[in-house]
């Protein structure tokens, strides 16, 4: 395939003695952010219920025959005002549909980078640039999209004002006499065999295809289940064809967790205006990439990042109340703890000074010493508190520190959006308590992406869960907590995780674990998020309707039925927790899919699925991994189960009513239009 800036020289040089030339638009100059035109009335119907409140399902098919009764009323091309004269709503409604039809138009469309270069490089010679289109639209309209799009021309013939077509030929001689020169002095270059290669060449005017980048196989996690789902597999395509290629992580961070967290935030922005939050603070380290997009949606919004995971918190939190029962809180779940991991969490530097301690207190103790989790409340109660005792004055100074972190960051007084990947919400529920026990005046309020049971039991009506929302399946959220490892790697700063309180320089410092093995992955992690921006700052501009249910999609897809080449990658992260260094997926032996399909889940994978995915297994192994989880899933959350049939139900009923209601007026029209001629009647 010849390389494309090879083929935008040689048009430009092809058309260089032309004084005249002529583009196409749509295909040609721009594309628009869907599969098909008519999809755009899916996105009316869907920004005017954001807008008004109402779902309008029918407005498409009437669209559509509004169409072409104005087209046999008039016998000629028309105009959007000439076509909205025959649609069968109120004025009202129908001036709302106009303007919106009009607005998505001009927001949902993208450069075709090729094409605009050729462009630039005529009118940077001298060449007079004419526009020439076949559409209803208004040069108004026409004109917001040049704006946008950059481009500046000369003169602009649209079919729908001066009543003439490509597609009919009629628009060329037009041209011509409009523009009082002869054939050989312009070029007209477009995407249709018809309208734009034979139609001017029926009048002696020299044409070309226009240019496009050599189209990339396209694996979207998006599927076309709607037309919010066609929109955003479209922006990736059009995404991939700038880029010139795909990688694995353009294609996670672009397609998934670009759009997933674009839906958050949107979702974060709604609860902090239903709370009347003061300020949000990210915390660290997954609200990093969590603050960017937020930040690019809403630039001028007050908004933090924060260090207030459990590490910070845990010291605090033992100098009031049960302080046993604090610090076993702020652990990380496991089956059994060495003692000598109990002693980092503790901040303890010199474990040998507290073996000392702990013997010459009666405990027979050493640096070997596993405790199981169940007897952290049993026989080993006491030989936790004498160990927060021995640590009393390094406490007292962390919750000293605490406070001043949150006073720099502007917290005292204020409503505080706590937005995190909290599961169990253990983070904010030692931080209320700490405040409340130092009676320190903040109102926390929890921004999560999922919940569990300890959760809402810990936190009450204290905090919002995006999975939450009715307008997911429970099932969703359960699946979310089994790979929220996954997800929070993928967010993470280039920085390892916050450890405990400094004071340096008379300000409050936070002290970063050494990254480690972490390190290797920063490159890759940040390729994801770079991409994850470039989505967010693109769809800020072109999406007007909800994502929300088409990003969940999505990411549920990347869970339970990865991409092999992404399986892979994210499947070699580095994991670093208190007790261990491995990868997300580190398999001590080659397992097989029965076997996989039939036993528990064995330790050293995280990621089942994506290990299977990577084992090349055919579609169907992928499929049957997907529904394990799915039962183990339900079996596990037994309540979740009618819910779900209910929303699947409702589901099913709403699109069998609407699209029940869409085949009876096309019947209506069919028979109105072709089986009794009907005369069309203007309003």
């Amino acid at each position: 395939m010849k390389n494309i800036e090879l083929s935008i020289k040689e048009m430009i040089e092809s058309i260089k003695d032309y004084q005249y030339v002529s583009f196409d638009v749509f295909d040609t100059l721009i594309f628009r952010t869907v599969s098909s035109p008519d999809k755009i009335f899916d996105l009316a119907i869907l920004e005017y219920q954001d807008k008004y409140g109402d779902y309008i399902e029918t407005f498409k098919i009437k669209r559509q025959y509004a169409e072409h009764l104005s087209r046999k009323y008039y016998s000629r091309e028309v105009s959007i005002d000439e076509i909205y004269e025959f649609l069968e709503f109120n004025d009202e409604v129908t001036n709302r549909f106009k303007q919106i039809e009009k607005s998505i138009e001009v927001k949902n469309c993208v450069p075709n980078p090729p094409m605009i270069s050729v462009l630039n490089e005529c009118k940077k010679r001298g060449q007079k640039i004419v526009i020439t289109s076949d559409m209803y639209l208004t040069s108004d309209v026409f004109k917001d999209i040049f704006f946008k799009i950059g481009i500046a021309y000369d003169y602009l013939f649209i079919s729908g004002e001066i009543r003439k077509t490509k597609w009919q030929g009629t628009i060329f001689p037009y041209l011509l006499n409009q523009l009082n020169i002869d054939c050989s002095q312009i070029v007209h270059v477009g995407d249709n065999t018809h309208s734009d290669i034979l139609m001017p060449r029926k009048y002696d005017i020299h044409s070309l295809v226009r240019l496009q980048k050599e189209t990339i196989k396209c694996e979207s996690y998006c599927l076309k289940s709607s037309v919010v789902s066609d929109q955003l597999v479209q922006l990736y395509r059009n995404a991939i064809l700038c880029l010139g290629e795909v990688t694995p992580e353009f294609r996670v961070g672009y397609n998934v967790i670009g759009p997933f967290l674009f839906s958050f935030c949107k979702w974060i922005h709604s609860k902090k205006e239903e709370n009347k939050i003061d300020i949000l603070f990210f915390v660290a380290r997954e609200g990093f990439l969590i603050k960017k997009i937020y930040d690019i949606l809403y630039p001028k919004e007050k908004t933090k990042y924060v260090r207030l995971n459990k590490n910070l918190l845990r010291l605090p939190s033992l100098d009031n109340g049960d302080v046993v029962e604090n610090y076993i809180l702020s652990l990380p779940p496991r089956k059994s703890y060495k003692l000598d991991d109990l002693c980092t969490m503790l901040g303890v530097e010199n474990k040998d000074d507290i073996i000392t301690f702990l013997k010459n207190n009666g405990f027979e103790v050493d640096h070997g010493l596993s405790i199981k989790c169940e007897d952290l409340h049993g026989d080993k109660y006491e030989l936790i508190a004498a160990m927060v005792e021995y640590q009393k004055t390094y406490i007292v100074k962390q919750k000293k520190c605490l406070f001043d972190y949150l006073a720099s960051m502007e917290a005292i007084g204020k409503k505080v959006g706590l937005v995190n990947n909290s599961m169990q919400g253990s983070g904010q529920y030692l931080l209320e308590n700490i405040c409340l026990a130092n009676k320190f005046d903040i109102d926390i309020v929890g921004l999560q992406f999922a919940s569990t049971k300890v959760c809402k039991n810990r936190l009450g009506d204290r905090f919002f869960a995006f999975f939450d929302d009715a307008k997911y399946y429970s099932i969703y959220n359960y699946i979310f907590c089994n790979f929220c490892l996954l997800i929070e790697h993928l967010l993470f700063e280039p920085k390892g995780t916050a450890i405990r309180f400094t004071m340096e320089n008379g300000g409050v410092q936070v002290i970063c674990d050494e990254s480690g093995s972490e390190k290797n992955d920063f490159p890759i992690i940040e390729k994801i998020q770079l991409a994850s921006v470039k989505f967010a700052k693109q769809a800020k501009d072109l999406l007007n309707v909800d994502i929300s249910e088409s990003s969940v999609s999505a990411i549920i897809n990347l869970f339970l039925s990865p991409i092999k080449e992404d399986a892979s990658f994210i499947g070699n992260l580095w994991d670093k927790d208190i007790d261990r260094v491995r990868k997300i997926n580190e398999p001590t032996r080659n397992y097989s899919l029965i076997e996989l399909l039939l036993k528990h889940k064995p330790n050293s994978l995280d990621w089942v699925e994506g290990y299977v995915s990577e084992k090349e297994a055919l579609r169907n192994w992928t499929k049957i991994f997907r529904i394990k989880k799915i039962i183990l899933n339900y079996n596990k959350h037994k309540s979740i189960v009618l819910k779900d049939i209910l929303h699947l139900l409702n589901n099913k009923i709403s699109y069998v009513l609407n699209y029940s209601s869409i085949v009876v007026l096309k019947i209506k029209y069919v028979l109105l239009l072709h089986l009794f001629n009907v005369k069309p009647k203007r309003k």
